[in-house]
Parts: C-alpha cells; structure tokens; sequence
C-alpha cells in the first residue's frame, strides 16, 4: 500500500508575486497539455495573462478545459472547495493554489494564533490531495502553491507540510532567477521587453 507522501508531491514557490503567479500558470498550461485535471485556486479573478515562456506553444481548447479554474475570496470557500473533491467520481490530479498567504492568514479568523491557522489550512489542502490521489490512475497528485509571505513562523509553519521549495526573482540586466531550496538547482531566464520569459541556463549541484 502507497503511503501518504508517495501520493502526494508537494511544491511551494516564492519570490516576486508577478512571477510567481507567471510559474504557477505556467505549470497550469504544462500539466493540462498532458491531459492532467488540474484545478486552480485563486482568491482573485484573473483579468489578464500573466507573463509567458519562451518555449511554451500555445495550448488547444482541449488541453485550457483540463483547467478548472475556481474563485474562493476567502479560508472558508477555499475549504468548502476543498473538501467537496472527496465526493467527485474523477477528481484532479493536480492542485494549485495562487496566494496560500490570503487563506492562512490568521487574522481571517480573529483570534487563532497564525501558526496554528496556517499549519490547519495546509492539512487540509494535503488531506484532499491525499482523498484525490486514492481515486487518481496513477495514485499521485501534485500540489503546487505560492507564498509571498516573508512573516518567518509563517513560512516555518509551511516547511513542515512542502517538501520543494522554490524563490523566484528579477536581478540585474533583466534576468530572472529561480532557484531551488536546498541549493541543488538554479536556472537563470531572460526577461524580454514584452515580458516574455526565455530560459538561458541551468546549473546544478550534485
């Protein structure tokens, strides 16, 4: 029997909000051309694009309808939506979640501590990915957030339940860098002047 960390893949990416929006997309259009039902938390209604890489062809209506994109302003929509996946026949296998900041922060609920209002916002994202993954062929489901939270018990409290963690910045000269955690893998873009993103290099240590 699979245990729960092999049924689930869990990745946070941090940094600069434009570009983490723009990774997290990215992943969106990625996973859908593979026939992955993703679906797509925001607490925000998307009014554009974000920026584009380079490599990516443009993805056909079949793949944009893997794409569920699902509007939750608030800790408790984001739950509710959470946990009606236990009772969906196909559920996704991919989860990803713009902002995780809007719905841990504690001073949506009043009085919780911030730590403990995280921690139980993050169980259950992974308890649905977990009741996914059982119904999933292959058994696996991928959760993908971003955080722009720099509150250090916070982003604490998130290294408990994420195991790939990624910061993503602009540097000088218009390059953009995205670098891993744990320091084992870089890679470095370059920002066009239509924003466009192109990948110049990767470096890795092993």
């Amino acid at each position: 029997m699979l245990t729960d960390n092999e049924l689930v893949r869990t990745t946070l990416v941090s940094g600069e909000p434009e570009l983490g929006k723009a990774f997290l997309f990215e992943a969106a259009i990625s996973w859908a051309k593979e026939g992955r039902q993703i679906h797509y938390f925001t607490s925000k209604q998307l009014e554009s694009l974000p920026p584009a890489f380079h490599d990516r062809s443009e993805p056909s209506a079949n793949a944009l309808k893997n794409i569920t994109f699902i509007y939750t302003p608030s800790y408790e929509e984001l739950i509710a939506q959470l946990i009606r996946l236990r009772s969906f026949q196909k559920p996704p296998s991919i989860l990803l979640v713009d902002e995780l900041d809007v719905f841990s922060d504690y001073r949506n609920i009043g009085s919780s501590s911030r730590e403990l209002h995280a921690a139980r916002c993050c169980a259950v994202l992974l308890n649905a990915a977990q009741s996914c993954a059982r119904l999933t062929c292959p058994p696996l489901v991928h959760v993908c957030v971003t955080s722009f939270s720099t509150d250090q018990a916070r982003r604490a409290t998130y290294g408990k339940y994420f195991d790939n963690f990624w910061n993503i910045s602009s540097e000088t000269a218009g390059s953009v860098w995205m670098r891993r955690g744990d320091g084992q893998k870089a890679m470095e873009f370059k920002r066009l002047d239509d924003a466009v993103l192109v990948l110049k290099r990767v470096f890795s240590c092993r």
